[in-house]
């Protein structure tokens, strides 16, 4: 009877139906749920390439950002999220970079498909998992910024595709609200020093060095749209990371306000960390081509690209080759009952 498994986002338990709608029941429960699985993996490389090159960026980083998902190491919804369960928001993670270019095409070009684009992957992406929005909201807030819209204007238009969005919910969301009390308090929260070293995880280290590149590509990209896209991007893991740690800090240490756990966010600021390195890639690899003959430069753009992108890959293909195989043993059962001597305590 607990309020939160009852009205867990749907999202991921909607795409099975799906399939197995559109399979006319052909396959079965598992190879379902493997295709989820799948699906969930593979979204984000999709749609952050797709998101790249829609703001007309350079293909070899939209390659390389979409490559950066595949592999990108961390729990949260990155590489190793669909390991841990995190499925529902693998996708959410993938479709918020669809919202995000469809909300900036439907208010910088006014074209109400852009913004029917954008209503619809807000919905699906609140069933696959709400914290998202709160990340996509603050980013979409700082572009209208960066771009000094009018705030009247700009609001509206934002306003009416989230309103929209959550009206698509409304079958999921009002039940849930008008079931919801202290009861739907997370029972598991992190701790402000496992929210640090998500943040300043050493495994982040290369793809933060390669986003630091994009602070010389602000002063050059001629495009206004592009360039508050740069700085959206800069500042956001900024804002949001001091978000996270005031938000802990202030709220739950000091005013027990448990309904939000900070840590949620988390996804947005690998969002922009992801898309970052993948620019600061291919600024490295067009300043490195300069050494060379003109005639050899975007080989050699494409081919450092390719090179770091695979080189980065390689983490997590080495991780997936100690996966179980099928009837196997689950490998974090493996590990806890060799630290938590699990097996002692089912013999007594």
């Amino acid at each position: 009877g607990y309020p939160e498994r009852l009205f867990y986002p749907p999202g991921t338990m909607i795409v099975g139906w799906l399939l197995n709608w559109l399979t006319l029941g052909k396959l079965s429960t598992a190879l379902i749920y493997e295709s989820i699985i799948f699906i969930a993996y593979a979204l984000p490389a999709f749609t952050f390439y797709y998101a790249l090159r829609r703001l007309g960026f350079e293909r070899r980083a939209a390659f390389a950002a979409g490559m950066f998902t595949l592999g990108f190491p961390t729990f949260f919804d990155g590489a190793h999220a669909v390991v841990i369960g995190m499925t529902g928001s693998r996708l959410s993670f993938g479709l918020n970079a669809l919202v995000l270019v469809w909300t900036i095409d439907g208010i910088e070009t006014r074209r109400s498909r852009y913004v029917l684009l954008a209503v619809l992957t807000l919905a699906f992406a609140i069933l696959f998992h709400p914290y998202h929005s709160i990340g996509l909201i603050l980013a979409l807030a700082l572009y209208v910024l960066v771009r000094r819209w009018p705030l009247g204007r700009a609001f509206v238009q934002i306003a009416g595709i989230a309103f929209g969005a959550l009206a698509l919910d409304a079958f999921w969301l009002v039940p849930m609200f008008a079931h919801s009390s202290s009861a739907m308090i997370p029972h598991i929260r992190a701790t402000l020093d496992q929210m640090w070293r998500l943040l300043t995880d050493i495994a982040l280290m290369p793809y933060a060095l390669l986003a630091l590149i994009v602070v010389t590509r602000v002063r050059t990209e001629y495009d206004a749209a592009r360039r508050a896209f740069l700085i959206v991007l800069l500042v956001l893991p900024i804002v949001l990371a001091t978000i996270m740690l005031a938000w802990y800090v202030l709220m739950i240490e000091h005013l027990y306000f448990y309904q939000l756990d900070p840590v949620r966010l988390i996804g947005e600021f690998y969002f922009a960390i992801i898309l970052l390195a993948a620019l600061g890639l291919s600024v490295l690899s067009e300043w490195l081509s300069r050494f060379v003959p003109p005639r050899a430069r975007t080989p050699l753009a494409t081919f450092i690209v390719l090179f770091v992108s695979i080189v980065l890959l390689i983490p997590f293909v080495q991780t997936s080759a100690h996966f179980p195989r099928p009837n196997g043993e689950p490998r974090f059962l493996s590990q806890a009952i060799r630290d938590y001597r699990l097996d002692e305590l089912w013999q007594g």
